[in-house]
Parts: C-alpha cells; structure tokens; sequence
C-alpha cells in the first residue's frame, strides 16, 4: 500500500532496540510490496510455540 505499514514496521524495530519486544515475536509481521512474495512467505512461515499462560491444572 505505498509505504502505508512503513510507520509501524519502523515502531517495532524501535520496540525491539528498547527491548520491549523480542526479536523473535517481530519477526511474525511478514512484509513484503510484492504479493506473491507474501504469499510465499506465509507458505514458509512457521511461529514459534506459545508458552501456556495457565496451567492444565488450573482450568
């Protein structure tokens, strides 16, 4: 979208500088300007696992 995501993608490598996201977790904003490169992208894009915020056992 001409540079519309440009503000934010440069707000989370600024988030990541202040160590307040890790480097990990921004790499799942894929980016691209081209679609099919995107498209690729999602194809190959694998996040990493989730740590369980409640335990089994206190469901």
């Amino acid at each position: 979208m001409r540079g519309f995501y440009d503000g934010l993608t440069r707000f989370l490598d600024h988030v990541v500088e202040q160590g307040f996201l890790k480097p990990a977790q921004r790499a799942n904003l894929l980016v691209s300007t081209d679609a099919a490169d995107l498209l690729a992208q999602f194809a190959r894009h694998a996040p990493p696992p989730a740590p369980r915020l409640i335990a089994d056992d206190e469901r």
